[in-house]
């Protein structure tokens, strides 16, 4: 689609970058702003590109925008850009996982933060959906962004949890927000274009005492549901097509078995039509020799006998 195959992660992560009002530090490459401008430009939904004047200020811009319909188109564009670093994604999963268990064979007695973390990673995919891909994580008690979780999801939307053992006392939410989106800072700076967003999430109990996920702020929810949506989507798509191809499968199967049955059908008529060639013959050659016989009789007990007369 025109406007699309010259969308990058980079430029998707400036794109992400404008509609959370960032505050860019250096003015956008204007060619950027063109691939942007032609993407929406493209798109038959509601979005509008402003540029927003401050005095004294670098050029600043914001979208007004059809939120459900924009964000499921991204995160599409974005699952093809991530597609060539599933493995190493993958592969980091593994090794965060195994170093996360060796490492944490080294606390001894009741650490609250630590059975928080238990619980978030190994229940990842319920606590977490669509973000199945755990990237780091900082759970040492003297460091000033303890209890950092690191996760990534296949559409290159690294989420950053905050856990700590106060954060049920009202006076410590705001604190611990604010402590999340200093790191989410961090990692923006950290990590630069390489992933397309990073969003910020604290843990805390529920009224039930189970742990909940919260994120930090309204565009943060809103990207974590869509991730979670467009997530359920692409797996409810992924077993109808197994369920379509079992059932070609079948079909396949009973052609080529009804195939078979007629290819067999065939063999047995061309057998029969062997046969009865054969006793058709067998019945002339028979007939021919009664024929010969029968002469034989007559010429012998027929024209001999007038020969003697």
């Amino acid at each position: 689609m025109e406007g699309e195959d010259k969308i990058t992660i980079e430029v998707l992560n400036i794109l992400f970058k404008i509609l959370q009002n960032h505050k860019f530090e250096n003015s956008i490459p204007e060619d950027i702003i063109e691939i942007i401008k032609e993407y929406i430009d493209s798109k038959r939904i509601n979005v509008q590109l402003r540029e927003i004047k401050i005095p004294n200020k670098q050029k600043h811009f914001e979208i007004g925008w059809d939120q459900d319909n924009l964000l499921k188109d991204l995160l599409s564009l974005s699952l093809k850009l991530y597609e060539p670093h599933k493995k190493d994604f993958e592969r980091i999963h593994i090794g965060t996982k195994n170093k996360w268990f060796l490492d944490n064979m080294k606390f001894e007695g009741i650490n609250t933060e630590l059975e928080i973390i238990t619980e978030i990673v190994l229940n990842q995919e319920k606590n977490l959906p669509g973000f199945e891909y755990f990237y780091e994580f900082n759970n040492e008690g003297g460091n000033h962004h303890s209890g950092n979780l690191l996760f990534v999801s296949e559409v290159g939307i690294l989420a950053i949890i905050g856990v700590n053992n106060k954060f049920n006392y009202i006076e410590n939410k705001k604190f611990i927000k604010n402590q999340i989106r200093e790191y989410k800072t961090f990692a923006n700076n950290r990590f630069g274009n390489k992933f397309v967003t990073i969003i910020g999430l604290y843990a805390s109990y529920n009224r039930n005492g189970k742990i909940t996920l919260n994120p930090v702020d309204s565009f943060d929810k809103m990207i974590m549901k869509k991730v979670k949506e467009f997530t359920k989507e692409k797996q409810e798509m992924l077993q109808e097509k197994t369920s379509n191809k079992d059932s070609d499968s079948s079909y396949s199967d009973s052609d080529s078995k009804e195939e078979e049955s007629d290819s067999d059908d065939d063999v047995v008529i061309d057998d029969n039509s062997s046969q009865n060639s054969f006793f058709d013959f067998l019945k002339s050659v028979i007939k021919f020799i009664i024929f010969i016989l029968l002469l034989d009789f007559i010429f012998k007990n027929y024209f001999k006998k007038e020969g003697i007369e």
